[in-house]
C-alpha cells in the first residue's frame, strides 16, 4: 500500500513538472516570436493610432491608445468633433463621453473602473504573469479559427480566468477569450489578433477584432513604442471653477 502511495505521489509529481515544462516552452516561443523577452520588458511606452469601426453603428472613429509602464493608460476615439475618453492614470478610472451624456470627466468604480484598469497592466497577463500574481495553466492544443493552437488560462487575482491561444506555427498569439459583466448578463468576448508587424525589432498585432455583444474591430495604421509621454496625459482633468 505505501508503494502504490509513494507511486502515486511520484506520478502526479511528475505530471505537474511536465506540465510547467510545456507551459515554459510554449511561453519561450511566444516571447521569442514577439522579439525577446528582454526587449519586450525593456519597452516603456506604446502608442497606437488607428481606425475603430463597429457594423451595428456603420460608423468609424479615429482612435489613439497610449500606454506607459506600469500602468498607464488612455483610449481617446473621435467622432463629429466630439471625444470619447476612457483613460487610468495608476490611481483614478475615469471617463469623458458626450455620446452618452458625460460631458465632464467622471471618476469611475466598480466593475467599469475594474476593466479600465486591466487594460493599463502594461506587460499584460503573459508577460508579466509572475510580476502580477497569476496563474498560468497549459491546457494542450486546440483548435482556434480551424489553426492548431497552444491553449492557455490565466487566472489572475480577482478569480477571473482569460484563455489565450497561441499559434503553433507562427508562437504569435492570435485569439483570447475574455468574460465580460454587464448590469444585464455576463458573457464571453472573443478577440481575434492579427496582422503582426514589426516596431523597432518588436512584433506587434496591427489588427483587434473583438466579438461580444456586438462585433468591434480595430485596425492601427501606426504603433510607436519608447515615446516619452508625459504623466498628465493620462490624468483626470481637474474642472475649473
Amino acid at each position: 500500500m505505501k508503494k502504490y502511495v509513494l507511486s502515486l505521489t511520484l506520478f502526479f509529481t511528475l505530471c505537474q513538472v511536465s506540465q510547467a515544462q510545456s507551459l515554459d516552452g510554449v511561453l519561450a516561443k511566444y516571447y521569442n516570436a514577439l522579439g525577446g523577452l528582454a526587449k519586450l520588458k525593456s519597452v516603456q511606452s506604446i502608442i497606437q493610432e488607428g481606425v475603430f469601426s463597429t457594423p451595428m453603428a456603420d460608423v468609424e472613429l479615429q482612435v489613439t491608445i497610449k500606454k506607459k509602464r506600469p500602468n498607464k493608460w488612455i483610449s481617446i476615439m473621435e467622432i463629429q468633433g466630439q471625444k470619447i475618453i476612457q483613460a487610468y492614470d495608476g490611481e483614478v478610472a475615469w471617463m469623458q463621453n458626450p455620446m452618452s451624456g458625460m460631458v465632464k470627466p467622471t471618476a469611475l468604480e466598480g466593475e467599469q473602473a475594474e476593466q479600465i484598469i486591466r487594460q493599463a497592466n502594461f506587460d499584460g497577463d503573459l508577460v508579466g504573469y509572475k510580476e502580477n500574481g497569476v496563474k498560468l495553466a497549459f491546457e494542450g492544443v486546440a483548435d482556434f479559427e480551424q489553426m492548431k493552437c497552444y491553449k492557455l488560462r490565466a487566472t489572475r487575482l480577482d478569480s477571473q480566468e482569460v484563455v489565450f491561444y497561441i499559434d503553433q506555427s507562427s508562437s504569435f498569439l492570435i485569439g483570447t477569450e475574455v468574460p465580460v459583466k454587464t448590469p444585464e448578463q455576463n458573457t464571453t468576448a472573443i478577440i481575434k489578433l492579427g496582422d503582426y508587424e514589426e516596431v523597432d525589432g518588436l512584433y506587434y498585432p496591427h489588427s483587434l477584432e473583438v466579438l461580444g455583444a456586438q462585433k468591434m474591430d480595430f485596425v492601427f495604421d501606426d504603433i510607436l513604442i519608447n515615446v516619452d509621454i508625459p504623466d498628465a496625459v493620462f490624468a483626470m482633468p481637474v474642472e475649473k471653477k
